[in-house]
Parts: structure tokens; C-alpha cells; sequence
């Protein structure tokens, strides 16, 4: 019987051999990945941070800091000596870190309705060693615009234009905390929001102290607009002075004014620093238009001077000149 010729079996050689350079490279890449996680886990942290135009921008002469919303709204961006106010239960740890003494001063956002009084805290938001120091009364200037707040208080209060500045004082026994409140009314002035920047801030018996600040904004409501011109929602009659003769002014000077609102509305004289210099006369008024004479006493010195017309929601003014 004739045999059918079988195939030869595979050598097992080339097979055994392919085997081991597939090994050859899975042991390579496991040593790669062994050794750059190695090197990574030597080197520093390097932290990152993404670029965006939509959240929060820090600058200084030297630094520019940027961060996302996200990162915006809960402070973090990375450490930089740039003092910056995003955030500030995370972004200025990095700087009380740095510091032995410090206090961070911060005026909030506050919102309020024309002719109402509006209440800004000036808060020692945190600190750091603060008791440990003789720290306890301190001084702040607060700038704002004065077209659109008028402070209750008088001293300490200074016009230049359409710019007010206030200065507080007080004291505290602790670590945080609000350190003053101030009242002011609210008006109709030249602009809707205006920022409440802290000046200065001082603590009077030690320098030690390191003070970073966060400026504020006071945003008031009941606005409409008409192109470029600002109006009240909800007002029955425009409420104003409408004139005040002679001017310059001798022994008398006679106001003419509209008002919208009864109740208990005062006259005033203040100079152009704001403080107080003669109550004209007090009138329990009612809606309607008032002519009122009133007499400057021969102790008033001749000078510019701000005749204010305050009603119980409301306060206007106009520029008047004692010339004797």
C-alpha cells in the first residue's frame, strides 16, 4: 500500500521565539511606566490652573492672574505674591500664611431702594494673632459716590464733587467681626452702583498689624431707563428743589421746592465739607410745592454752601453763596 506523504510539524523554535520578544517589549514598557512614575512622584507639585476669559482677573505690575468661574466663585487660583481679593476664604490664606500679624478688612456687596437708608458694614472679616497685639481702636476712610449716598453722620464726612469720603472709627475686643455700620439714604444720582473703596485702614496703637482689604459695592433698585436717562419706577410726582434766590444770598434766601411725601422734612445749611453749619427750619409737610423764606443769621460766614431739603425718604440739594 502506498503511503501519503504527512507534512512536517512546525518547529516550535520560531514560535518560542516570538514569544520572547513580545516579552521583551511588555517588560520594557512596564519599566518605562515603573520609572516615569517614579520620576514624577520626585519632582515638586506643580500647580495648574486653567486660562479663561470668564471668571475673575487679578493684576499687578507683575502678575496677572486669571481664573474660571468655577474658580472664582470659591477663590481658588494659585498662590502668587499678588495680593488679590477673589475668594478670599481660600485666595489669601497664601498671604496670612506669609504674615505673623494680619487683619482682612472687608466691605460686602449691599443693595437698597432710592430714598431708603442703606446699611454698609465695614467687617474684620479674619485675622491672624490680632489679640496678640495691643490692635483695638482703629480708623478707615470709605470712598463712594455721593450723588448717590448721603451719610447719616456728619463728622467725618467730606464732598469733593460728585466724590464722598467717610471717615470711621470705633474699637474691638475680637478676632472677627463687624466694626462699624454706616447709614446712609440713598438718592437718584448719577449712576446705579457705586463701589465703597476702602481708602485707608489703620489700627492707631500698632503698625504691626498687616492689612489687606476687599472694596465693596452698593447697587440700588427701583431704576428705569430712558436711552442715557435714569429714572424712579413708581414715583407720583418728580420731588426736587426747583430754585433758590438771590444768590449769592445777604440776610435772607428763599427756597422754592416740590415734595412728593408727608411727614417731617428739614432744612439744613452744610458747607462743602459736608459738616453742619445752621438748621434752617423744620415743617411737617404733605405732597405739594413749598415756598419757604429763610433768614441767615449775622454769625454766618460768607462762603459756598449746600442747602439740603430732607424729607423722611428723601434728600436734595443745591449749591448756594452767602455774600454779605
Amino acid at each position: 500500500m502506498q503511503k501519503i506523504p504527512q507534512s512536517p510539524k512546525p518547529s516550535s523554535t520560531p514560535l518560542l521565539h516570538l514569544k520572547g520578544r513580545w516579552w521583551l517589549v511588555y517588560t520594557a514598557v512596564i519599566s518605562l511606566m515603573l520609572f516615569c512614575s517614579a520620576t514624577s512622584y520626585s519632582q515638586a507639585v506643580i500647580r495648574r490652573q486653567v486660562i479663561a476669559n470668564a471668571g475673575g482677573t487679578s493684576t499687578s505690575a507683575q502678575t496677572t492672574i486669571r481664573g474660571t468661574v468655577s474658580q472664582t466663585a470659591i477663590g481658588r487660583i494659585a498662590p502668587s505674591n499678588t495680593q488679590h481679593n477673589a475668594g478670599f476664604w481660600y485666595g489669601v490664606q497664601s498671604w496670612f500664611s506669609n504674615n505673623n500679624f494680619a487683619a482682612l478688612i472687608v466691605i460686602p456687596k449691599v443693595t437698597g431702594s432710592i430714598g431708603n437708608t442703606v446699611s454698609v458694614p465695614l467687617i474684620l472679616q479674619q485675622s491672624k494673632n490680632l489679640l496678640q497685639t495691643s490692635a483695638r481702636n482703629f480708623e478707615a476712610v470709605v470712598r463712594f459716590n455721593a450723588t448717590m449716598l448721603e451719610p447719616s453722620q456728619t463728622q467725618g464726612y467730606k464732598r469733593t464733587g460728585d466724590i464722598g469720603e467717610l471717615t470711621v472709627t470705633g474699637a474691638t475686643q475680637d478676632s472677627a467681626g463687624v466694626l462699624a455700620t454706616m447709614n446712609f439714604t440713598a438718592k437718584l444720582g448719577n449712576a446705579e452702583t457705586t463701589a465703597m473703596e476702602i481708602v485707608s485702614f489703620r489700627w492707631l496703637e500698632t503698625s504691626r498689624v498687616n492689612i489687606n482689604t476687599v472694596h465693596g459695592e452698593v447697587a440700588l433698585d427701583g431704576y428705569c431707563r430712558n436711552g442715557d436717562t435714569v429714572r424712579l419706577i413708581k414715583r407720583g410726582i418728580t420731588a426736587g428743589i426747583i430754585k433758590t434766590y438771590p444768590n449769592p444770598a445777604r440776610e435772607f434766601i428763599t427756597l422754592s421746592c416740590l415734595l412728593s411725601e408727608h411727614g417731617e422734612t428739614e432744612i439744613t445749611l452744610v458747607d462743602v465739607t459736608g459738616k453742619l453749619q445752621l438748621p434752617l427750619t423744620t415743617i411737617n409737610a404733605v405732597t405739594g410745592e413749598y415756598t419757604l423764606t429763610l433768614e441767615l443769621p449775622e454769625t454766618l460766614a460768607n462762603g459756598a454752601y449746600f442747602l439740603n431739603v430732607r424729607t423722611p425718604s428723601e434728600l436734595f440739594s443745591t449749591k448756594c453763596v452767602v455774600n454779605r
